[in-house]
């Protein structure tokens, strides 16, 4: 007997290909043509010395956006509401069978992140095992640390081996109690009356890294098996859950809005829900249990809307959120093809609704960013040669003038330059003492974002903790952390706020002095960092005044709550300082560069002057040699229209 393998050679059947799949197809294009226009335009712009800081720093910044950019679905729910099955329908019919085990009795045990990792051409599972919760590392730490995995590479043309090795995902072990309680296991452990020991999940999180079309155009899914492991691993709820960009609660029909179901809700998703409604979709799953021989499709039809409704009014959500259907009967309809079959499961308007919602809205904020800034440099760098055009235009002007005046015009016109020339060294030294001006005012915000000073300030709370360790100290310095760390964000957001004003000021100053083309200067925002770190603050207060965090049993979780806390805390104000110090570098070099280039101009101007005093003939000369150099100027200029429309064209695929 043939076994088929997992993944066919000729991609996605017709019947599993979505709107989804293409249109990730689609932005995936043109991401890779804006690729290809980046690198193309560096060495043109480097060939004429326009390739500064500042269009290096964007360029580089719009690479790392596009190259990193992710589309992360997060499943949660409660145990045997088909997250699973949800997910091999939702991305991975075209295989012909279950990804991952869904069926009766074979559940994920673990946290289950999929996705494609272009570094490592074998597919793979790797496996964290459970035990690693004893020790205080985060998730994100034992990311870094491969040894403390489990590997095992997936044979896709092997489909029996595959389905072997991700059975794994469903895998228990016994423990005693006591490592069970030390896990933060012990109220979500299975236990036999007669047995010392208890039953909990055998890993603690597992990756799957798989060469699917849909995850190697940047879809990330997370599979979270239910209420214990969500509040059992922080980076869930600190920093997954808040980042993705699609969050599905799923319920099943059979069981409706049960008080786990609701709880899981209240704790995890009704926040987040209130923040950004439009990415949290509530699936209705299992409404075949409701499909009935007996009643009339109306009937059906009017039970699912009468339940529809009911959940609605329990979260408190709108009824176009719910998307009822069956994933089970989607995931069949796809594999025998059967499109009556998909349409009643209910997928397409999921699908749908993740395509136009999601996809769409994720595509067009990386999209216009990446457009905007690296558009914004390019033009920047236009006004500059536009200026060294209408200089350039000046001084053949000039020079065409004096070809029928006297000496003595060009004597007189020679004096008019140098003092010129006088009067501008002293604005140089005035655009020097702006940077300096400048640098002084920045050390007060690069002493907010001393990240030594920072961790200072979270280890000094984590000592006093440690020194008790009792629910309340615990809950104290967590306040205390969350407090410290939002107003120190709020002193950085105040005094980038004050060297934005300065750095629109000196550029104001100068373009009306010497009459410069007008740049509009690249401005720091932190609003990306304040909208993670607020909801990292929220998140975090949820917990504080949860009452899991009170419980004596849960001193691990609440431990490795603040550990994952502080972590991503440091990678917050991480980040900020990059920003901070790449921006503070790059701020004023197009106007230095103007700066400069007048300063070049007149210096050159004197020198065709003082040559001209020596022989006419010389003018014929230099005029010649400036007429090229306009020539110049204007291709430079044209290059650079051209690149500032194609880097201006929007993502405009339907």
């Amino acid at each position: 007997m043939t076994i088929a393998p997992f993944i066919k050679q000729d991609g996605l059947n017709s019947m599993a290909s979505s709107t989804l799949n293409h249109k990730l197809k689609d932005f995936n294009q043109w991401k890779v043509q804006y690729l290809d226009q980046l690198r193309q335009y560096e060495p043109w712009l480097k060939k004429y010395k326009l390739f500064n800081d500042e269009v290096e720093s964007v360029f580089k910044q719009s690479t790392e956006n596009i190259v990193n950019d992710q589309l992360k679905v997060v499943l949660i729910g409660e145990f045997s509401r088909g997250k699973t099955e949800l997910i091999n329908a939702l991305f991975f019919a075209d295989l012909g069978r279950r990804l991952l085990p869904s069926s009766a009795g074979r559940t994920t045990m673990c946290p289950v992140e999929i996705l494609y990792n272009p570094k490592v051409k074998t597919p793979y599972l790797h496996l964290l095992p459970i035990e690693s919760k004893l020790t205080d590392m985060s998730l994100n730490r034992l990311r870094q640390q491969p040894d403390n995995w489990l590997k095992y590479d997936l044979d896709l043309t092997n489909a029996v081996q595959t389905e072997k090795k991700l059975a794994e995902l469903s895998g228990t072990k016994k423990v005693s109690f006591e490592d069970a309680a030390n896990m933060g296991l012990l109220t979500a452990a299975i236990s036999n009356k007669n047995d010392s020991r208890v039953e909990v999940p055998r890993w603690r999180h597992a990756i799957i890294s798989f060469p699917h079309p849909l995850l190697k155009r940047g879809l990330v899914v997370f599979d979270t098996p239910g209420l214990n492991a969500i509040g059992n691993e922080p980076e869930l709820t600190l920093h997954i859950l808040p980042s993705a960009q699609a969050t599905l609660f799923v319920l099943g029909a059979d069981t409706g809005v049960s008080r786990s179901d609701l709880t899981m809700w209240d704790n995890y998703l009704s926040e987040q829900h209130q923040r950004n409604n439009d990415r949290l979709m509530v699936v209705l799953n299992k409404i075949d249990t409701l499909w009935d021989d007996l009643s009339s499709q109306d009937t059906i039809y009017q039970n699912i809307q009468e339940q529809q409704q009911d959940v609605a009014k329990v979260l408190n959500v709108n009824k176009n959120c719910i998307f009822p259907l069956s994933a089970q009967k989607a995931l069949v309809s796809k594999i025998r093809k059967d499109t009556l079959l998909l349409k009643k499961s209910g997928i397409l308007e999921l699908e749908s609704y993740l395509t136009t919602h999601i996809v769409n809205r994720r595509q067009k904020l990386i999209v216009d960013s990446v457009s905007t800034q690296t558009s914004k440099a390019i033009i920047n760098i236009q006004a500059i040669v536009m200026q060294r055009v209408h200089t350039l235009d000046s001084r053949i002007k000039i020079m065409t003038e004096l070809q029928t005046k006297s000496d003595g015009a060009i004597q007189l016109q020679l004096k008019k330059t140098l003092k010129e020339k006088e009067k501008y060294a002293i604005n140089l030294t005035e655009f020097k003492a702006c940077e300096f001006e400048l640098d002084k005012q920045s050390r007060s915000l690069k002493k907010l974002l001393n990240l030594e000073d920072i961790d200072n300030i979270i280890q000094s709370s984590q000592e006093k903790m440690s020194k008790t360790w009792t629910t309340k100290s615990m809950k104290g310095a967590m306040k205390t952390i969350f407090d410290l760390t939002q107003e120190r964000m709020i002193e950085v957001v105040a005094e980038v706020k004050e060297l934005r004003t300065m750095v629109r000021a000196i550029y104001r100053r100068f373009q009306s002095q010497h009459h410069f083309e007008v740049i509009d200067p690249r401005m720091l925002s932190l609003v990306e960092q304040q909208i993670e770190l607020d909801s990292l603050y929220q998140e975090a207060e949820i917990f504080r005044k949860s009452t899991r965090a009170t419980l004596s049993e849960q001193h691990f979780v609440v431990q490795h709550f603040i550990v994952t806390y502080i972590q991503q805390l440091q990678n917050i104000f991480n980040r900020t300082e990059r920003n901070v110090t790449r921006w503070l570098g790059t701020t004023l070099q197009p106007l230095g560069y103007q700066v400069r280039d007048h300063r070049y101009t007149l210096a050159s101007q004197v020198r065709e002057l003082k040559t001209a005093q020596t022989s006419r003939d010389t003018i014929k000369i230099q005029l010649k040699k400036l007429h090229d150099e306009r020539i110049e100027l204007k291709h430079q200029m044209t290059g650079l229209r051209r690149m500032s429309i194609n880097l201006q064209t929007k993502f405009t695929s339907s």
